[in-house]
């Protein structure tokens, strides 16, 4: 199923193709459909669905509103959602390095978004190309992708 205007359910956007970016969409290990625009977003979604620990998650899950230093109202969606089986909900960020630091509008929605979560009693995570799998340990997610995490099992 292609989603070309709506975003699919639970999604409060759909991603959008930008430049070379790889973008797509999968489902989780819920069944659940996810969108990814870039393939460090993919690289966190195989890292979520080996992730024993995490129960569900959802892409573009929901648009945050916060007033930026310049006194405009700034309107944000976190990549993901993620409910881990102790009950911990996190949003998930994945950006570039680079202009993590130098853009600062990032640096603004980043405090924003950490405020919100700590009035929720959730937790905000930023992953970067830095902190992402690279190299055999992506090769081997990749690989593992389509075998069902059950079927690892001992």
């Amino acid at each position: 199923m292609i989603y070309k205007r709506k975003p699919p359910p639970g999604n409060a956007r759909r991603v959008r193709h930008i430049g070379k970016n790889l973008h797509g969409i999968t489902t989780n290990k819920r069944g659940r459909v996810v969108q990814f625009e870039s393939e460090q977003e993919r690289k966190l979604i195989l890292l979520l669905e080996r992730d024993a620990t995490v129960v569900d998650f959802i892409s573009q899950p929901e648009t945050l509103t916060f007033i930026a230093e310049n006194g405009r109202t700034r309107q944000y969606t976190p990549d993901f959602q993620v409910w881990r089986r102790s009950g911990q909900v996190e949003l998930h960020e994945v950006t570039v390095a680079q202009r993590r630091q130098t853009k600062e509008t990032s640096q603004q929605r980043e405090a924003a978004a950490q405020q919100i979560c700590q009035q929720r009693g959730w937790t905000y995570h930023i992953h970067t190309e830095e902190t992402l799998p690279t190299g055999y340990e992506y090769a081997n997610l990749d690989a593992l992708a389509p075998v069902p995490r059950r079927c690892l099992r001992r």
